[in-house]
């Protein structure tokens, strides 16, 4: 048996979660040298069942004994309180290419089911949705800005495109399958007007945002993550709490800028430096972290950030604390950490100088 510090075996985590290799779960569940968090039971949920956990190398008794009932607990509420797909009774029902779908001033309820190219949505407004059923291949409009509130709801296992820059307000995506973001020059959500702009990634659904520059939560919007959540360059720019809950991932290939007024993180948070195959890409936040790579917060008032307990974040690059923030997680750097302003919490921070 191979054993880790508790560094080492965070850093390994957090390396190969979404890998579901099962010696490596083995190794983490026998070794007893990282307590079995909620986040973690979820994810093992996701990959094993709980008779291949308890026969998984013969787990004792006194093994099980080192999980903490009370995490037991949470994870348990987490499972059942994740919301599931839905979607309200069909209005109209798009099933061909090269539909055009007028609204009709109502509250419609407008059913992508199955994948088609070219649908045209006229006069969105107010109440609005428009529902992607699982599986389904599906492009959404390029134009998002909309007069009243519309909400996308996407289905397991949908593969959805936005095409689009964003939106400047009155939309909600609710997603469960796979969104991706191909504006190359980069996207922007923002909440204009006291509108609302807000991004739901359920349990189980990606949202890719490595086919463009940088994606940017500003004025105003939020998001609330459970899922994976894969970027070049990530901005919470003067969002209003983006909320990355306990089975929430968030890679990065380059650097996350926060300087939201709030930002609240109970999961897993990465960021890689590695090539994004576009140097212009690359260097996008060079301003903001030497070399375009890391995690900088910016000033935004008191409690800016918060790391919550058993979180894991792990950057490769530096780390420059310009605002309060509060680490109640494990915390890791691979570069430079400045800190300009107060750091707290009961968390563990590991800085590795390169």
């Amino acid at each position: 048996m191979m054993y880790y510090t508790n560094s080492k075996m965070l850093k390994e985590l957090a390396l190969h979660r979404n890998r579901g290799e099962k010696a490596f779960i083995k190794m983490i569940i026998n070794s007893g040298l990282i307590q079995i968090n909620h986040s973690i039971l979820y994810y093992l949920s996701q990959k094993f069942t709980v008779k291949n956990l308890l026969s998984m190398n013969k787990i004792s008794t006194k093994l099980l004994l080192r999980v903490n009932l009370v995490m037991i607990l949470q994870f348990m509420l987490l499972h059942f309180a994740t919301a599931q797909y839905s979607c309200p009774a069909c209005t109209q029902t798009v099933n061909t290419n090269n539909a055009t779908v007028n609204a009709t001033g109502g509250i419609d309820v407008i059913c992508i089911t199955a994948s088609v190219t070219n649908t045209t949505l006229n006069n969105l407004n107010t109440g609005d949705i428009v529902c992607v059923s699982p599986g389904v291949t599906w492009t959404m409009p390029s134009n998002l800005n909309f007069n009243g509130l519309v909400t996308f709801r996407i289905g397991e296992g949908a593969n959805v495109t936005l095409p689009g820059g964003g939106s400047t307000g009155n939309l909600q995506i609710d997603n469960w399958g796979n969104l991706t973001f191909t504006n190359t020059s980069g996207v922007s959500f923002v909440a204009n007007g006291g509108s609302t702009m807000l991004v739901n990634n359920y349990v189980g659904g990606i949202i890719d945002g490595t086919m463009v520059a940088n994606v940017t939560f500003g004025n105003g919007s939020d998001f609330f993550n459970q899922g994976t959540m894969n970027f070049n360059n990530l901005e919470l720019a003067e969002a209003l709490s983006p909320f990355n809950d306990a089975s929430g991932v968030i890679n990065i290939k380059r650097t996350i800028y926060i300087h939201s007024f709030g930002f609240e993180d109970y999961g897993f948070i990465n960021t890689t430096c590695e090539d994004t195959g576009t140097p212009a890409w690359n260097t996008f936040w060079i301003t903001q972290a030497a070399n375009g790579c890391g995690l900088t917060v910016g000033d935004k008032g008191p409690f800016s950030v918060l790391f919550g307990p058993n979180t894991c974040t792990v950057i490769e690059g530096v780390s420059v604390i310009g605002g309060p923030v509060m680490i109640n997680g494990y915390y890791e750097v691979s570069g430079d950490f400045t800190v300009n302003k107060l750091v707290s919490g009961t968390g563990n921070i590991v800085v590795q100088m390169v």
